[in-house]
């Protein structure tokens, strides 16, 4: 029975690895600037380019590509704008970026242990070590067999924050095409503004949540990176 538990897990690993070659998180970014670039070219493309998107004339497989593509985009994009300002938060306040992952470990008394101290002690060095010890702490769970419980929640908290970093340059993508459609009027007409202008601010205060939550799985992630190794490590 037990080796027959062993084969299983090996074949959901292995299921689970074919995935994320093809991370579908990254899909739902995708699939929703494709729409507002396919909705950007109806109201504003040449006749030559609305002919290249017909879909008599493109085949389904180089959407699916696209959407991943662009996806994978809005998401290193809209991580690093994100990183970007909580750096530069972190700098108005004369603090070092990867500070918070210091307090967490400490919190949890992981800074006691003789292995992390080296990371800890040298503040001149702070990003670049908190940096090498939290890719450390990664490979310690995802080593340990029996921290695979962890190790997967831990993932979906990254996944959700990739989701919510490329959701959010999406629906930037979507005001773009809103304010342009309201000053530049296509084929079909000027959006009214009194339309145009409350779904921006909408769809501009939802990208901002949507910051505001992969900002918050990724503190989840570290938390709960943290606290699993403390609860292996700190007696």
């Amino acid at each position: 029975m037990e080796r027959f538990l062993d084969i299983l897990k090996s074949i959901t690993i292995k299921i689970g690895d074919f995935f994320d070659i093809f991370d579908l998180s990254f899909f739902i970014s995708g699939f929703a600037s494709v729409g507002a670039l396919i909705v950007w070219i109806n109201l504003f493309g040449s006749t030559q380019i609305k002919e290249l998107i017909n879909p008599t004339n493109i085949n389904i497989f180089v959407i699916i590509i696209a959407c991943y593509i662009i996806g994978l985009i809005n998401f290193a994009s809209g991580r690093n704008i994100r990183i970007w300002f909580l750096k530069l938060v972190a700098k108005l306040r004369k603090e070092k970026y990867y500070t918070q992952l210091k307090s967490i470990i400490i919190s949890h008394k992981l800074d006691k242990h003789e292995s992390y101290k080296e990371y800890l002690t040298d503040n001149k060095k702070l990003n670049q070590n908190m940096w090498r010890l939290y890719i450390r702490l990664w490979a310690e769970i995802r080593e340990n067999s029996n921290l695979l419980l962890s190790y997967n929640l831990i993932r979906r908290y990254w996944v959700l924050a990739a989701i919510f970093d490329g959701l959010m340059m999406s629906l930037f993508l979507w005001v773009v095409v809103l304010i342009y459609w309201i000053f530049q009027p296509p084929v079909i007409g000027l959006l009214s503004p009194s339309i145009g202008w409350p779904l921006v601010g909408i769809i501009f205060i939802v990208s901002l949540f949507c910051s505001r939550e992969a900002y918050r799985y990724a503190k989840f992630q570290m938390e709960e990176l943290v606290a699993t190794l403390a609860l292996k490590k700190v007696k």
